[in-house]
């Protein structure tokens, strides 16, 4: 995954995709060469506002240049 930029947003309740689960993910993929930026907001499950703000923001980064 050299190469690769990954955006990785979740709640840290999230009975789906675990803190810890996705804390791994992250980990993982970073180490196999992934740039990896998180975004992790209170709740669990599901898309909230403040997550597709954090979408926008780095879609918007990964075009800047």
């Amino acid at each position: 995954v050299s190469g690769v930029r990954l955006l990785l947003a979740n709640g840290v309740a999230d009975p789906m995709a675990p803190a810890a689960s996705v804390a791994h993910l992250a980990a993982v993929a970073a180490a196999h060469g992934a740039e990896v930026t998180r975004h992790e907001r209170a709740g669990g499950h599901g898309i909230d506002g403040s997550d597709l703000a954090a979408a926008r923001t780095w879609l918007t980064a990964q075009f800047a240049d």
